[in-house]
Protein backbone atom coordinates (compact mmCIF):
# COMPACT_ATOMS: atom_id res chain seq x y z
CA UNK A 1 0.00 0.00 0.00
CA UNK A 2 1.15 3.55 -0.74
CA UNK A 3 3.11 4.96 2.20
CA UNK A 4 4.38 8.32 0.86
CA UNK A 5 2.09 11.35 0.84
CA UNK A 6 3.25 14.70 -0.52
CA UNK A 7 1.28 17.84 0.40
CA UNK A 8 1.78 20.92 -1.78
CA UNK A 9 0.50 24.17 -0.28
CA UNK A 10 0.97 22.87 3.24
CA UNK A 11 1.30 26.39 4.67
CA UNK A 12 -2.45 27.07 4.45
CA UNK A 13 -5.30 26.54 6.90
CA UNK A 14 -6.48 23.46 5.02
CA UNK A 15 -2.94 22.15 4.64
CA UNK A 16 -2.26 22.45 8.34
CA UNK A 17 -5.47 20.63 9.31
CA UNK A 18 -4.85 17.95 6.69
CA UNK A 19 -1.32 17.20 7.85
CA UNK A 20 -2.50 16.90 11.47
CA UNK A 21 -5.39 14.61 10.47
CA UNK A 22 -3.21 12.28 8.42
CA UNK A 23 -0.53 12.04 11.09
CA UNK A 24 -3.14 11.42 13.78
CA UNK A 25 -4.96 8.63 11.92
CA UNK A 26 -2.00 7.16 10.03
CA UNK A 27 1.10 7.82 12.17
CA UNK A 28 3.22 5.40 10.11
CA UNK A 29 2.68 7.19 6.79
CA UNK A 30 5.48 9.34 5.44
CA UNK A 31 3.92 12.80 5.09
CA UNK A 32 6.09 15.33 3.26
CA UNK A 33 4.99 18.96 3.30
CA UNK A 34 6.26 21.47 0.77
CA UNK A 35 6.30 25.23 0.49
CA UNK A 36 8.22 27.96 -1.27
CA UNK A 37 8.35 30.32 1.69
CA UNK A 38 8.31 28.44 4.99
CA UNK A 39 11.35 27.14 6.88
CA UNK A 40 9.35 24.40 8.60
CA UNK A 41 8.58 22.65 5.31
CA UNK A 42 10.58 21.24 2.40
CA UNK A 43 11.40 23.91 -0.14
CA UNK A 44 9.67 23.40 -3.48
CA UNK A 45 9.05 25.89 -6.27
CA UNK A 46 6.39 24.36 -8.50
CA UNK A 47 7.36 26.78 -11.28
CA UNK A 48 10.94 25.52 -11.35
CA UNK A 49 11.39 22.84 -14.02
CA UNK A 50 14.16 21.24 -11.96
CA UNK A 51 12.10 20.92 -8.76
CA UNK A 52 11.84 17.41 -7.33
CA UNK A 53 9.96 15.73 -4.51
CA UNK A 54 11.51 13.35 -2.00
CA UNK A 55 11.36 9.57 -2.50
CA UNK A 56 10.08 9.93 -6.05
CA UNK A 57 11.26 6.38 -6.77
CA UNK A 58 8.73 5.00 -4.29
CA UNK A 59 4.95 4.87 -4.82
CA UNK A 60 3.34 8.12 -3.74
CA UNK A 61 0.23 10.30 -3.83
CA UNK A 62 0.28 14.07 -4.23
CA UNK A 63 -2.29 16.23 -2.45
CA UNK A 64 -2.32 19.78 -3.74
CA UNK A 65 -3.82 22.79 -1.95
CA UNK A 66 -1.74 25.38 -3.81
CA UNK A 67 -3.17 27.05 -6.96
CA UNK A 68 -4.04 24.28 -9.39
CA UNK A 69 -2.22 25.95 -12.28
CA UNK A 70 1.06 25.59 -10.38
CA UNK A 71 0.39 21.87 -9.92
CA UNK A 72 -0.43 21.38 -13.60
CA UNK A 73 2.82 23.10 -14.59
CA UNK A 74 4.82 20.98 -12.15
CA UNK A 75 3.21 17.74 -13.35
CA UNK A 76 3.80 18.60 -16.97
CA UNK A 77 7.50 19.15 -16.30
CA UNK A 78 7.82 16.15 -13.99
CA UNK A 79 5.99 13.65 -16.18
CA UNK A 80 8.01 14.67 -19.22
CA UNK A 81 11.39 14.75 -17.49
CA UNK A 82 11.27 12.14 -14.74
CA UNK A 83 10.40 8.52 -15.51
CA UNK A 84 10.34 7.65 -11.78
CA UNK A 85 7.48 10.03 -11.11
CA UNK A 86 5.79 8.76 -14.23
CA UNK A 87 5.88 5.19 -12.86
CA UNK A 88 5.46 5.79 -9.14
CA UNK A 89 2.88 8.58 -8.98
CA UNK A 90 -0.28 6.64 -8.12
CA UNK A 91 -2.73 9.39 -7.35
CA UNK A 92 -3.37 13.13 -7.49
CA UNK A 93 -5.81 14.89 -5.18
CA UNK A 94 -6.04 18.58 -5.90
CA UNK A 95 -8.13 21.57 -4.96
CA UNK A 96 -9.41 23.73 -7.77
CA UNK A 97 -12.18 26.28 -7.14
CA UNK A 98 -15.93 26.61 -7.55
CA UNK A 99 -15.09 29.87 -9.35
CA UNK A 100 -14.70 27.80 -12.50
CA UNK A 101 -18.51 27.44 -12.26
CA UNK A 102 -19.68 30.60 -10.49
CA UNK A 103 -17.55 33.09 -12.43
CA UNK A 104 -17.80 31.59 -15.90
CA UNK A 105 -20.10 34.40 -17.09
CA UNK A 106 -18.10 37.24 -15.56
CA UNK A 107 -17.38 40.23 -17.76
CA UNK A 108 -14.31 41.66 -16.05
CA UNK A 109 -10.91 40.59 -17.35
CA UNK A 110 -9.54 39.35 -14.04
CA UNK A 111 -12.35 36.85 -13.40
CA UNK A 112 -12.41 35.71 -17.03
CA UNK A 113 -8.68 34.99 -16.87
CA UNK A 114 -9.13 33.15 -13.57
CA UNK A 115 -11.82 30.87 -15.02
CA UNK A 116 -9.64 30.21 -18.06
CA UNK A 117 -6.63 29.33 -15.87
CA UNK A 118 -8.72 26.99 -13.74
CA UNK A 119 -10.29 25.26 -16.76
CA UNK A 120 -7.00 24.87 -18.61
CA UNK A 121 -5.25 23.53 -15.50
CA UNK A 122 -7.98 21.00 -14.79
CA UNK A 123 -7.94 19.83 -18.40
CA UNK A 124 -4.14 19.49 -18.40
CA UNK A 125 -4.23 17.39 -15.24
CA UNK A 126 -6.98 15.21 -16.70
CA UNK A 127 -4.92 14.64 -19.86
CA UNK A 128 -1.80 13.75 -17.88
CA UNK A 129 -3.67 11.40 -15.55
CA UNK A 130 -5.51 9.68 -18.40
CA UNK A 131 -2.37 9.19 -20.48
CA UNK A 132 -0.33 7.85 -17.53
CA UNK A 133 -3.11 5.85 -15.87
CA UNK A 134 -2.95 7.94 -12.66
CA UNK A 135 -5.95 8.14 -10.32
CA UNK A 136 -7.16 11.67 -9.68
CA UNK A 137 -9.70 13.66 -7.73
CA UNK A 138 -10.31 17.35 -8.42
CA UNK A 139 -12.16 19.15 -5.62
CA UNK A 140 -13.83 22.49 -6.36
CA UNK A 141 -14.50 24.01 -2.92
CA UNK A 142 -16.77 26.98 -2.35
CA UNK A 143 -15.85 29.93 -0.11
CA UNK A 144 -13.19 28.59 2.28
CA UNK A 145 -13.05 30.09 5.75
CA UNK A 146 -11.56 29.39 9.15
CA UNK A 147 -8.34 29.62 11.08
CA UNK A 148 -5.84 27.07 12.31
CA UNK A 149 -2.89 27.26 14.66
CA UNK A 150 -0.80 29.37 12.28
CA UNK A 151 -3.07 30.53 9.46
CA UNK A 152 -6.41 32.21 8.75
CA UNK A 153 -8.52 32.67 5.65
CA UNK A 154 -8.55 35.75 3.43
CA UNK A 155 -12.29 35.62 2.78
CA UNK A 156 -14.41 36.00 5.91
CA UNK A 157 -11.50 37.46 7.85
CA UNK A 158 -11.32 40.28 5.32
CA UNK A 159 -15.01 41.03 5.91
CA UNK A 160 -14.49 40.91 9.68
CA UNK A 161 -11.54 43.31 9.48
CA UNK A 162 -13.63 45.64 7.34
CA UNK A 163 -16.49 45.60 9.84
CA UNK A 164 -14.02 46.41 12.60
CA UNK A 165 -13.55 49.87 11.10
CA UNK A 166 -17.05 50.76 9.91
CA UNK A 167 -20.20 51.25 12.05
CA UNK A 168 -22.57 49.68 9.52
CA UNK A 169 -22.67 47.56 6.40
CA UNK A 170 -25.16 48.06 3.55
CA UNK A 171 -26.72 45.02 1.89
CA UNK A 172 -29.49 44.51 -0.69
CA UNK A 173 -32.80 43.34 0.74
CA UNK A 174 -32.69 40.18 -1.40
CA UNK A 175 -29.29 38.48 -1.09
CA UNK A 176 -28.14 35.34 -2.85
CA UNK A 177 -27.31 32.06 -1.16
CA UNK A 178 -23.86 31.04 0.02
CA UNK A 179 -22.42 27.69 1.11
CA UNK A 180 -19.13 28.47 2.90
CA UNK A 181 -16.91 25.54 3.82
CA UNK A 182 -14.59 25.51 6.83
CA UNK A 183 -11.00 24.40 6.25
CA UNK A 184 -11.64 21.57 8.74
CA UNK A 185 -14.43 20.26 6.52
CA UNK A 186 -12.32 20.53 3.38
CA UNK A 187 -9.40 18.73 5.02
CA UNK A 188 -11.73 15.89 6.10
CA UNK A 189 -12.96 15.55 2.53
CA UNK A 190 -9.39 15.39 1.20
CA UNK A 191 -8.55 12.80 3.85
CA UNK A 192 -11.54 10.67 2.85
CA UNK A 193 -10.42 10.77 -0.79
CA UNK A 194 -6.89 9.80 0.24
CA UNK A 195 -8.18 6.81 2.24
CA UNK A 196 -10.31 5.64 -0.68
CA UNK A 197 -7.48 6.11 -3.16
CA UNK A 198 -5.00 4.11 -1.04
CA UNK A 199 -7.39 1.26 -0.32
CA UNK A 200 -9.25 0.88 -3.58
CA UNK A 201 -7.28 -0.35 -6.57
CA UNK A 202 -10.30 0.37 -8.76
CA UNK A 203 -10.67 3.94 -7.48
CA UNK A 204 -13.09 5.94 -9.63
CA UNK A 205 -11.54 9.28 -10.53
CA UNK A 206 -13.86 12.26 -10.17
CA UNK A 207 -14.42 16.01 -10.09
CA UNK A 208 -16.35 17.21 -7.02
CA UNK A 209 -17.94 20.60 -6.37
CA UNK A 210 -17.98 20.77 -2.57
CA UNK A 211 -19.52 23.21 -0.09
CA UNK A 212 -20.30 23.48 3.60
CA UNK A 213 -23.28 21.81 5.27
CA UNK A 214 -25.50 24.88 5.40
CA UNK A 215 -26.87 27.09 2.62
CA UNK A 216 -27.73 30.58 3.83
CA UNK A 217 -28.22 34.03 2.38
CA UNK A 218 -25.31 36.45 2.23
CA UNK A 219 -27.09 38.59 4.84
CA UNK A 220 -27.58 35.64 7.21
CA UNK A 221 -23.95 34.66 6.71
CA UNK A 222 -22.82 38.12 7.86
CA UNK A 223 -25.29 38.11 10.78
CA UNK A 224 -24.06 34.73 12.01
CA UNK A 225 -20.45 35.84 11.75
CA UNK A 226 -21.24 38.84 13.95
CA UNK A 227 -23.26 36.76 16.43
CA UNK A 228 -20.41 34.32 17.05
CA UNK A 229 -17.71 36.96 17.49
CA UNK A 230 -16.32 37.45 21.02
CA UNK A 231 -18.30 40.06 22.98
CA UNK A 232 -15.36 42.46 23.01
CA UNK A 233 -14.63 42.24 19.29
CA UNK A 234 -14.73 45.60 17.48
CA UNK A 235 -16.93 44.22 14.68
CA UNK A 236 -19.56 42.97 17.15
CA UNK A 237 -21.45 46.30 17.05
CA UNK A 238 -21.66 46.50 13.25
CA UNK A 239 -25.21 47.28 12.09
CA UNK A 240 -26.62 45.70 8.92
CA UNK A 241 -28.66 48.15 6.83
CA UNK A 242 -30.90 46.67 4.14
CA UNK A 243 -31.99 48.72 1.14
CA UNK A 244 -33.90 47.78 -2.04
CA UNK A 245 -31.80 45.89 -4.57
CA UNK A 246 -32.18 48.53 -7.28
CA UNK A 247 -30.98 51.29 -4.96
CA UNK A 248 -28.11 49.12 -3.71
CA UNK A 249 -26.76 48.42 -7.20
CA UNK A 250 -27.32 52.02 -8.28
CA UNK A 251 -25.25 53.32 -5.35
CA UNK A 252 -22.34 51.10 -6.31
CA UNK A 253 -22.68 51.54 -10.10
CA UNK A 254 -19.76 54.05 -10.37
CA UNK A 255 -17.48 51.12 -9.52
CA UNK A 256 -18.27 49.68 -12.95
CA UNK A 257 -15.94 52.33 -14.36
CA UNK A 258 -13.52 52.68 -11.45
CA UNK A 259 -13.11 49.02 -10.49
CA UNK A 260 -15.09 46.49 -12.62
CA UNK A 261 -13.77 43.52 -10.63
CA UNK A 262 -15.06 44.94 -7.34
CA UNK A 263 -18.37 45.91 -8.94
CA UNK A 264 -18.94 42.35 -10.15
CA UNK A 265 -18.08 41.05 -6.69
CA UNK A 266 -20.79 43.33 -5.29
CA UNK A 267 -23.23 42.16 -7.95
CA UNK A 268 -22.62 38.57 -6.86
CA UNK A 269 -24.02 39.38 -3.42
CA UNK A 270 -27.40 38.94 -5.07
CA UNK A 271 -26.46 35.68 -6.84
CA UNK A 272 -26.96 32.15 -5.56
CA UNK A 273 -23.52 30.55 -5.19
CA UNK A 274 -24.72 27.37 -3.53
CA UNK A 275 -26.27 24.02 -4.40
CA UNK A 276 -23.02 22.04 -4.20
CA UNK A 277 -22.38 18.68 -2.54
CA UNK A 278 -22.54 19.18 1.23
CA UNK A 279 -19.48 18.35 3.31
CA UNK A 280 -21.26 16.08 5.79
CA UNK A 281 -22.85 14.08 2.95
CA UNK A 282 -19.50 13.58 1.25
CA UNK A 283 -17.39 12.81 4.32
CA UNK A 284 -20.15 10.98 6.27
CA UNK A 285 -19.73 13.21 9.31
CA UNK A 286 -22.20 15.04 11.55
CA UNK A 287 -24.03 18.06 10.15
CA UNK A 288 -22.40 21.31 11.27
CA UNK A 289 -24.04 24.73 11.26
CA UNK A 290 -22.24 27.83 10.03
CA UNK A 291 -19.96 29.25 11.31
CA UNK A 292 -17.71 26.47 12.55
CA UNK A 293 -15.08 27.59 15.04
CA UNK A 294 -12.39 28.73 14.91
CA UNK A 295 -12.86 31.26 12.13
CA UNK A 296 -10.75 34.11 13.43
CA UNK A 297 -7.44 34.12 15.27
CA UNK A 298 -7.81 33.34 18.98
CA UNK A 299 -11.47 32.38 18.46
CA UNK A 300 -11.91 29.09 20.28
Amino acid sequence: MIENIHIFGATTITGEYLKENIQSIFPKLNVFTYSRNNLNTIYLDLKDKNSKILKSKEEHIIINISPIWLLSEFLENSILNNKDIRRKLKGIITCSSSSVITKRFSINKYDKNLVEKLKNSEEKILRICSSQNINYSIVRPTLIYGSSRNYSDKNLNYIIRLMSFIPFIILPSNCGLRQPIHAKQLSRALLKILINMRQNQKYKSEIIALGGDQELSYKDMIKKIIEKLPSNHSAKKTIILEIPNRLFYFLFSPLLIINPKLYEAILRIGSDLAGFKKSFQFSYTDYEKFPILPYIKNNN
